[in-house]
């Protein structure tokens, strides 16, 4: 059985142009540097020299190495706390399985700005009426 593609991924790196494989080959030879361009509108040897000097490794990674990057910086969290996060859901999964009761919520939280007392008084009572501990006592009556 073949696999199935659903996008077909093609790397030119900047390795690849055949001007810079032409300068790269002159200068293993020892050979001065003639900036000639085989063909015309890809990425010459001068050029792609400028880019590995001053691109970061982000703009190298993705325009010069035709790879995605990866790195910590695209994550929405630090990848500390996503391992974090991970290590405490594999906890909580063996307790499961270890004593087989399930953890169930006994509500949800809500973050209100200043002067929302009232609907997140509300809120609470809706959750559990029992729990009236957020609510002044001027909106219970």
């Amino acid at each position: 059985m073949t696999k199935r593609y659903y996008r077909k991924v093609i790397r030119i790196r900047g390795e690849d142009s055949p001007n810079v494989r032409l300068g790269m080959a002159e200068k293993m030879h020892g050979m001065e540097r003639s900036d000639r361009q085989l063909v015309p509108g890809i990425l010459p040897y001068g050029e792609y020299l400028y880019r590995r000097a001053n691109w970061d490794k982000i703009r190298q990674c993705i325009g010069i190495d035709a790879q995605f990057y990866e790195g910590a910086e695209i994550l929405l969290y630090p990848t500390l706390w996503l391992n974090l996060a991970e290590q405490y859901h594999d906890q909580l999964t063996q307790e499961f399985v270890e004593t087989g009761v399930r953890r169930i919520a006994k509500g949800g939280g809500v973050i209100q700005p200043k002067g929302e007392t009232q609907r997140q008084c509300l809120l609470s009572m809706s959750m559990d009426s029992s729990n009236r501990s957020l609510c002044p006592p001027h909106i219970l009556r």
